[in-house]
């Protein structure tokens, strides 16, 4: 049947046949789930084993959703349809190419709950000039010179060197990515590690479902990727470059059509049933080639756009979706895109070097007042790299998303016993305003240590600039030396990661230009917090004793 469907098109794009033009495509939403071959009671039926572990992790329980689409439907469809392209089981749903005027017929079977239009069984013309640009991002080259500082510089921002100095890169963090194509990733060196530590979980084509290939169509996805998992040292290192990585290509370039929010929900099922903990998606959706499928700010309320349904259900399964705010910023409020607008997940806006929210960036609340974005990350003059191995510099809520979803990696690496929620409270609380959050970048720019340690390293400003500085960190010896205010006594804490209480002392030094000097001998190896105290006020830092 497919083979047919193939010839039909060829056919009518070169005005052999006109019957192309009178196919579409659909989404057959079905009212119920009946089952002939599944249940509940045994999952392994439709879950992966690593699907059903990352559920029990969670005191999570399979539901109707984890079950498939109806086969006695699908059968049952069959004389009314050309083709059918996949089944979405979260929607119950399934996607399909037909004849307009068999829709009548397939709307009256009783089993058939609602049939949506999803995409022209054709191109057609409309806002093509529009959607073509869609992932045109300004671009600048970058100097190789300049290559280190510009990378460091924006995992800096997180604290993402100091998260890889206590050893987490997100290992045993399974991320999947959802975009418009992979090209190069597959050969690139900045992602060899992944294929060759067989970390490369799995890849998905549901743009074009016959075609097992993802690393062909666009180079957005691989820019993304190239914020989490690259790994070249002397070029680029991301925040989570030991996860390991599912890729899907969800996102047609050439056009858009409401198809493609069916194609991430596909997708979501897809990962979820190969274990992953966090989807990043830098996409979204506002206004389509059909205005008829446009969203208005109303639309965007947490539940009414598709894609959003889909964001929800991954959220309330355990998954940590991490998506792009959108571009829409210069609109003013209320210019989010779907699925940014979901509940129980992290929408991500765009700062400037200033740590300022960046012009394009878009801002909340949503339609029922929630605050939007929920945090922000470097998204102008963002250091990434391109298909073909080189680096320059792009704009855009797409790339301060798989940032903070990378240190959500790492984060989740050095906290496994936390729930999606709590990972999500965790950065919030951590994050530049927590105490005042807005729609314009949310709680703000979240930061590593502040996260892992919580309320160990919250404490008061110091009233004024007081000089600070501690080393050798990492201690390799036993020696420890800070330079701390202008006081000739201090008190000195030490506490372990969790916040207990170790050691003790009063410090003092003979001269104000002197380093405090401080022994601790037998200290094992592992991560600490250094207090100290004295009439300029009290300063916490983080101390690695290798």
């Amino acid at each position: 049947m497919r083979h047919f469907v193939y010839m039909v098109l060829f056919c009518g794009l070169f005005g052999f046949s006109g019957m192309a033009f009178g196919q579409d495509y659909y989404a057959i939403h079905f009212k119920f789930k009946p089952q002939d071959n599944y249940s509940l009671d045994e999952p392994s039926g439709f879950l992966s084993n690593k699907a059903l572990e990352r559920k029990a992790r969670f005191s999570l329980e399979p539901d109707s959703l984890d079950m498939p689409v109806s086969q006695r439907y699908i059968s049952d469809i069959q004389p009314f349809i050309l083709d059918n392209l996949y089944n979405t089981n979260w929607l119950n749903a399934a996607i399909v190419l037909a004849d307009p005027a068999q829709i009548p017929l397939i709307s009256g079977l009783p089993f058939v709950e609602k049939v949506v239009y999803v995409k022209p069984g054709s191109h057609v013309s409309g806002r093509m000039e529009r959607t073509k640009d869609k992932f045109r991002d300004l671009e600048t080259n970058v100097s190789p010179a300049g290559q280190r500082v510009a990378f460091e510089s924006q995992n800096s921002m997180l604290g993402v060197e100091k998260m890889h100095e206590a050893g987490f890169k997100g290992r045993n963090v399974t991320i999947a990515v959802f975009d418009a194509g992979f090209q190069g990733v597959d050969t690139l060196s900045a992602f060899k590690n992944i294929y060759a530590a067989g970390r490369m979980v799995g890849t998905r084509n549901f743009v074009n479902p016959d075609l097992d290939n993802v690393h062909t169509s666009h180079q957005h996805g691989t820019n993304v990727l190239s914020l989490i998992g690259a790994d070249i040292p002397s070029q680029m290192v991301a925040g989570a470059p030991e996860a390991s990585y599912i890729l899907c290509l969800t996102e047609d370039v050439r056009t858009e059509f409401i198809i493609e929010e069916y194609n991430w929900v596909r997708a979501a099922e897809y990962a979820d049933s190969l274990g992953v903990d966090i989807i990043n998606s830098s996409l979204g959706y506002l206004d389509f080639d059909d205005p008829r499928m446009d969203y208005t700010a109303d639309d965007l309320d947490g539940e009414t756009a598709i894609i959003t349904q889909g964001a929800n259900i991954a959220s309330d399964k355990g998954i940590l979706v991490v998506n792009s705010a959108g571009n829409y910023g210069r609109r003013g409020l209320s210019s989010i895109v779907a699925p940014a607008d979901a509940r129980g997940m992290l929408s991500v806006g765009g700062v400037n070097q200033e740590e300022e929210r960046a012009d394009f960036s878009s801002q909340g609340p949503t339609a029922d007042g929630r605050i939007k974005p929920e945090l922000a990350a470097l998204g102008q003059s963002v250091y990434l790299l391109g298909p073909n191995g080189q680096a320059y510099l792009s704009q855009g809520t797409s790339f301060a998303a798989p940032q903070i979803a990378a240190l959500a990696a790492g984060l989740w690496e050095a906290k496994p016993e936390w729930s999606k929620d709590e990972l999500i409270d965790y950065l919030l609380r951590s994050s530049s305003q927590s105490d005042a959050p807005d729609n314009q970048i949310g709680h703000g720019i979240p930061d590593f240590m502040k996260a892992y340690y919580g309320e160990i390293l919250s404490v008061p400003t110091l009233r004024e600039p007081v000089e600070w500085s501690l080393y050798p960190n990492p201690m390799i010896g036993n020696e420890l030396f800070i330079r701390f205010g202008n006081e000739e006594m201090a008190h000195f804490t030490l506490f372990d990661i969790s916040g207990r209480e170790m050691i003790r002392l009063d410090l003092s030094r003979a001269s104000t230009r002197e380093p405090f000097f401080i022994q601790l001998p037998n200290l094992i190896a592992g991560i600490y917090v250094v207090e100290i105290r004295s009439a300029a006020g009290v300063k916490r830092e983080r101390v690695i004793r290798r």
